[in-house]
C-alpha cells in the first residue's frame, strides 16, 4: 500500500494538484491506470531463472485537454519484485518511479480528418505484434522493472480514417544492456476490410541506429544500422482467421545493407471461433534467424532481432525465449470461454530452425477469471521437456491478478 500511495503522491505533485486544473487550463481531466501482481514457483528452473518470485507493476496516469484539438497525457510507473528495494524509506520507493508517458497529441493536423501527431514520451505499437511493441507487458513475472513497461521519446504521426491506419515514428529508446541509446525510425501501414471485409494487409519498415554490430564486443564505439521490413496479409471469413507474416532483416553501415545480417522471420497463425460453443482451436508456426555468419568470428547462425511481444509458453516463452534466436516453433492450442472463465491449453515444440537440434517441448494450461470489468485473476501451470538448454525437465506454476481503472 505504501508503494501505491507514493505513486499517487508523485502524480498529484506532477500535475500541481488537480483542484487547480481549471486554473492551469486543463479541461476534462481524467485519471487512468492499471497494475498487476504475479507470483511464480518453479521446479528445475533453466539456468539464470528464479525458482520463485513475486513481481508487481503499477501505472497511474492522467489525460486532459489543453484546447479542443490538443490533449496532454502524463503517466508514472513503478515495478519491482517483492523485497527488491529492501523496504528502506519512502524516498527509496519514490526513486524507483519512472515517467512512462509525458506527451501532447495534436489532432486534425492540417485540417485533415484522422491525421494527428503525438510528441513526447509514449507507448507505441500493438500488443499482439511480433516485431514492434513498446508498452505494458502483461502476464510475465520474469521481466525487470525497466522492461515491463518500455516507452520511447518520439514524434509519432498517425493517420486513422475509414479503413486505413498508418503511423510514422522517429525517436530514441534506451538500450540498457549496451549502455547507449538507440534511434528508431519507422513507418507502419494497415489497410483493413478489403473485398467484402475478408482481407487485411499490413506493411512496415523499422530501422534502429546506433546499434552494436554482431560480434563486436560491448563498449566498442561503432555505429551501426539494424532494420527490418515486412508484410502481413490476414484472411477473415465467419469464424476463420488466418495470417501470414514475413519480415526481412538487414544490418550494416547503410540502410538496407546486408554486410552483417541477412535473416528473416516467418509467422503463420490460424484459428476458428465456434461462437455458439465458445471454443477456438488455433495454431502457430514460427521461424526466425538465418544462415552462417562469417563476421567476425565465423558465427554459426545469424539472429533476427525485434521489439515484438511474442512469448510462446510460460517456461520457454518467459524464461528462455528471445525473438532474436535462430529457431522454429510449432504451437497448437485451444481456448474455451465459459461465463466469466477462459480456459486455454497449449502445446509447443521448439527446435533449431533447420530442425537439426530439438530444443524442447512444453505443455501449458491457463485459466483466467474475469472477477469484474476491471479485475482479472489467472492461474497457469506448465511442464517443459528441455532437451538442449542444459537443464532437466522444468515445471512452473503462476498465479496473478491484473486490474485496470479509468
Amino acid at each position: 500500500m505504501k508503494k501505491v500511495l507514493s505513486l499517487v503522491t508523485a502524480l498529484l505533485v506532477s500535475l500541481s494538484v488537480s483542484s487547480y486544473a481549471g486554473g492551469l487550463g486543463l479541461n476534462n481531466l481524467e485519471y487512468y491506470g492499471e497494475g498487476a501482481l504475479i507470483g511464480i514457483t518453479m521446479d528445475n528452473p533453466p539456468t539464470g531463472s528464479n525458482s520463485g518470485r513475486v513481481f508487481g507493476y503499477f501505472l497511474l496516469g492522467a489525460s486532459f485537454d489543453l484546447t479542443s484539438s490538443v490533449q496532454g497525457n502524463v503517466a508514472l510507473g513503478y515495478a519491482t519484485t517483492w523485497g527488491g528495494l529492501n523496504g528502506d524509506t519512502l524516498n527509496t520507493y519514490l526513486g524507483a518511479i519512472r515517467v512512462q508517458e509525458a506527451n501532447l497529441t495534436f489532432n486534425e493536423l492540417l485540417d485533415i480528418n484522422g491525421l494527428s501527431a503525438k510528441v513526447g514520451r509514449q507507448f507505441y505499437g500493438d500488443e499482439d505484434s511480433t516485431v514492434m511493441y513498446l508498452g505494458i507487458v502483461r502476464y510475465n513475472a520474469t521481466l525487470g522493472a525497466t522492461t515491463v513497461m518500455p516507452s520511447i521519446d518520439a514524434v509519432t504521426v498517425y493517420y486513422d480514417y475509414d479503413n486505413i491506419k498508418a503511423n510514422a515514428i522517429y525517436g530514441t529508446i534506451a538500450d540498457v544492456s549496451n549502455n547507449r541509446n538507440r534511434t528508431l525510425a519507422g513507418v507502419d501501414v494497415k489497410y483493413s476490410n478489403i473485398y467484402k471485409d475478408m482481407f487485411d494487409i499490413q506493411a512496415y519498415l523499422y530501422e534502429f541506429q546506433n546499434i552494436r554490430p554482431t560480434g563486436i564486443p560491448t563498449g566498442t564505439n561503432i555505429l551501426n544500422k539494424y532494420g527490418f521490413y515486412g508484410i502481413k496479409p490476414t484472411f477473415k471469413m465467419d469464424g476463420l482467421k488466418a495470417s501470414l507474416e514475413y519480415a526481412q532483416n538487414y544490418e550494416g553501415r547503410n540502410t538496407f545493407s546486408n554486410d552483417r545480417a541477412n535473416t528473416n522471420l516467418i509467422k503463420f497463425d490460424a484459428s476458428y471461433n465456434f461462437e455458439d460453443a465458445g471454443v477456438t482451436p488455433r495454431g502457430t508456426y514460427f521461424v526466425s534467424g538465418g544462415a552462417v555468419d562469417n563476421y567476425p568470428n565465423d558465427l554459426v547462425t545469424k539472429n533476427f532481432y525485434t521489439y515484438g511481444n511474442y512469448t510462446p509458453g510460460l517456461i520457454y516463452g518467459q524464461e528462455i525465449f528471445a525473438t532474436s534466436l535462430n529457431q522454429q516453433i510449432v504451437n497448437v492450442g485451444l481456448d474455451k470461454v465459459f461465463d466469466k472463465y477462459t480456459f486455454s491449453a497449449d502445446y509447443y515444440n521448439v527446435s533449431q530452425r533447420d530442425g537439426s537440434t530439438r530444443w524442447g517441448e512444453e505443455i501449458n494450461v491457463m485459466v483466467k477469471y474475469q472477477y469484474s470489468k476491471t479485475v482479472e485473476f489467472h492461474l497457469g501451470v506448465a511442464h517443459a521437456f528441455l532437451y538442449a538448454v542444459g537443464a532437466p525437465d522444468a515445471s512452473k506454476a503462476q498465479l496473478g491478478v491484473l486490474y485496470k481503472f479509468q
